[in-house]
């Protein structure tokens, strides 16, 4: 019975799980291995599931941690290849998607303003959820997100400037 909720669990999460890992570590390959890992450290530590937060809000903190461990490890906090540089039929389907400039100018933040960025736009997540998921001050996630929308004008001419302009905190 585990198992097959597991499964039923993959099934749901994996999408938007791999896209979340491959922002922050830039690699499908690393990415796809990433929440692979998360779905085992579930299935294996499945009774520390308490239910306080949302199953889906639970393996997003799983794969951040997993991704803040690799990049660790890697030393690879700098930032990282530009995303025109895809080369797989995943990242090619991204690149014909009519967002590619923005996600380009996201991937070239520091990584502590793209994860908030990444959370906040393509997550959907609130401020308070992202702090307590990252475990900061919600002050500090709001400074972070403007920092971040600073530094995205200078990427981005002004319309694709305007999506971003009237989003509010």
């Amino acid at each position: 019975m585990r198992e097959e909720l597991l499964h039923e669990v993959m099934d749901l999460h994996t999408e938007h799980l791999l896209r979340l890992a491959y922002f922050y570590v830039q690699s499908w390959d690393v990415a796809e291995d990433i929440v692979q890992e998360s779905f085992i450290a579930l299935y294996e530590k499945a009774e520390q599931y308490k239910g306080e937060a949302s199953l889906k809000n639970y393996l997003r903190k799983i794969v951040i941690n997993r991704c803040h461990d690799y990049l660790r490890k890697k030393k690879r906090w700098q930032l990282f290849l530009p995303f025109k540089n895809a080369k797989s039929a995943e990242q090619e389907v991204v690149l014909s998607n009519e967002k590619t400039t923005l996600l380009q100018a996201v991937m070239k933040l520091n990584e502590k303003y793209r994860e908030t960025i990444v959370l906040y736009y393509f997550e959907e997540l609130s401020t308070v959820q992202i702090a307590q998921l990252l475990v900061l001050n919600e002050s500090t996630v709001r400074s972070r997100l403007k920092r971040a929308r600073d530094e995205l004008r200078g990427y981005l001419d002004d319309s694709q400037w305007e999506v971003l302009l009237h989003e509010s905190l």
